[in-house]
């Protein structure tokens, strides 16, 4: 039997490509975990939008199955006429953005063609219209700077305005 003594040259080759591919490995798994990141965040994104998307369309369409589904969204379980609606759900204060302010944020009514907030220096009123619109926010103004008030919203659709939600308070910033 005869042995045959490796040559230093090979051995220093093989440890160099041996090296490369574990490097090359560590660089396709670096990509491969940046790559997986970027699609669940644009998935997510994508997810986000078409819902919003969905939403708005409903808003807009009020449930009218044959609109919705003229524009492309399918109807899973098609909306029961719209009777009463309810309260705003989650009604919800924090400093508003300008000297005098407090941004309200409330829940999303499915039938809704509006909704109507007014503000209040105390829960007994006198209560003032602050915002008639479809977002699901506003910001109330020209509020007195560290006065407290309260809020309320309702959702006004075909059968009329909801029960009004329940109060939220805050002081002006």
């Amino acid at each position: 039997v005869e042995t045959v003594s490796p040559k230093l040259a090979d051995v220093g080759t093989l440890a160099d490509e041996t090296a490369a591919a574990f490097s090359a490995e560590g660089v396709a798994a670096a990509t491969l975990l940046t790559t997986r990141t970027a699609r669940v965040q644009k998935a997510e994104q994508l997810r986000n939008v078409v819902t919003l998307y969905a939403q708005a369309m409903d808003s807009k369409y009020d449930g009218n199955v044959a609109m919705l589904q003229a524009i492309g969204l399918e109807i899973r379980n098609p909306a029961l006429p719209v009777g009463p609606l309810p309260a705003p759900a989650n009604v919800r204060s924090v400093a508003g953005p300008v000297e005098g302010s407090v941004t309200v944020r409330w829940n999303y009514v499915r039938g809704r063609y509006l909704y109507e907030a007014e503000c209040a220096p105390s829960p007994a009123g006198p209560w003032m219209p602050c915002y008639q619109s479809a977002g699901l926010q506003t910001t109330c103004v020209d509020l007195t700077p560290g006065t407290e008030y309260w809020f309320r919203v309702r959702a006004v659709g075909k059968a009329g305005a909801s029960p009004w939600s329940d109060l939220t308070r805050r002081r002006a910033s």
